[in-house]
């Protein structure tokens, strides 16, 4: 169950991102809306984005290559490290209700991004990361989710209204 769970989040993550950039650690591919469709069906290499048809290896696999996998996994770890690293820097408080996890083991608490991800945010910014608790980040999720809709359906105008004039 464990790593089913694992697998959802990664497929889940690549999902919000807008363009492709090279970071510190792995390459991020950063999605648009329709490129998203078929990350998520799982036809291509989450790292590299190598069509499973072309893999050397085989496809039941997450990624095309011990390399791509290496770097998805550093990746991960990564974010690991940041989102603790921002408890830590929130005293193991959500910054909006004030709820503390007097455990510090961070059950209840999640790393959110300040500027989604999906509207330009760095992803593995510490400024850009906060503590918040599931209540908090829910009704956030909820904002942010109507922000990036609206981001997109200003995009979509912008191309069609482009498309004619040309």
């Amino acid at each position: 169950m464990v790593g089913k769970v694992y697998k959802l989040y990664l497929i889940t993550k690549f999902v919000i991102f807008l363009k492709m950039e090279k970071r510190s650690i792995g390459v991020c591919y950063n999605l648009t809306p329709p490129q998203s469709k078929w990350w998520m069906q799982g036809d291509v290499c989450p790292m590299c984005g190598l069509s499973k048809e072309e893999w050397t290896r085989r496809t039941d696999w997450r990624c095309c290559s011990t390399s791509c996998t290496t770097k998805l996994e550093k990746q991960t770890v990564y974010w690991q490290t940041l989102r603790r690293e921002a408890f830590i820097r929130d005293n193991w408080t959500c910054v909006k209700c004030g709820k503390i996890d007097k455990d510090k083991k961070g059950y209840f608490l999640i790393g959110d991004h300040i500027i989604p991800i999906a509207l330009g945010g760095e992803e593995f910014d510490i400024n850009n990361v906060q503590t918040l608790c599931l209540k908090c980040d829910k009704i956030k999720t909820k904002k942010d989710k109507g922000d990036i809709a609206k981001q997109r359906r200003i995009e979509k105008l912008q191309l069609n209204n482009k498309q004619l004039n040309s």
